[in-house]
């Protein structure tokens, strides 16, 4: 699976440290060849991480499985309760007209990025206005968080991007719909 990570724990190849943990000498060494490997591989290295984020940003829309993009289902866990899935008719029509729009812009992450830099844009030019210098620590906020996972992020799933999603949509709404000023009592 070029798009997640996963298949790294299906048979015993691979040794997951949350259940047996590395020692000391075992996690220096991952470190070291973890970090070695754009050095020692770079065109390899540099190949995979442009593919895993053109795949988490949503530039190739229809490759990912729907479930990587939108889960609507419950996964159960053997050590949790079990949840029941809201059965109800109103979930059911949100739930299909959402998963109709799994494969267009709206679940992309290019189209939030876009949005955050033209709100940046927008909000330096009002950088004198409160809210602006908000907005702007904000988007800040979502863009450091997002950019570095084009190095970092183990698979294409769009729940790594929910902060850039989330914060572009708050910074438009303080940007343009500012709050009311407050009125002190005499």
């Amino acid at each position: 699976m070029p798009y997640s990570n996963t298949s790294l724990y299906i048979d015993d190849a691979f040794r997951h440290s949350l259940f047996v943990p590395y020692n000391d000498a075992e996690r220096a060494r991952l470190r070291r060849a973890w970090l070695r490997l754009p050095v020692e591989h770079p065109a390899a290295y540099f190949t995979h991480r442009a593919r895993l984020s053109a795949l988490l940003f949503g530039l190739h829309p229809g490759v990912l499985p729907d479930r990587m993009v939108l889960m609507p289902g419950i996964e159960p866990f053997a050590d949790n309760p079990p949840i029941s899935a809201n059965q109800s008719k109103l979930n059911r029509v949100v739930q299909n007209g959402l998963n109709a729009l799994i494969d267009t812009p709206l679940f992309a992450g290019w189209l939030y990025l876009l949005l955050s830099v033209a709100l940046a844009v927008a909000a330096w030019r009002r950088r004198t206005q409160p809210q602006a210098r908000l907005v702007l620590v904000l988007l800040a906020s979502t863009l450091l968080y997002s950019l570095p996972l084009t190095l970092i992020a183990g698979s294409a799933e769009l729940r790594y991007l929910i902060w850039l999603l989330q914060g572009g949509m708050m910074a438009a709404v303080m940007l343009y719909w500012p709050p009311a000023p407050v009125q002190s009592a005499p």
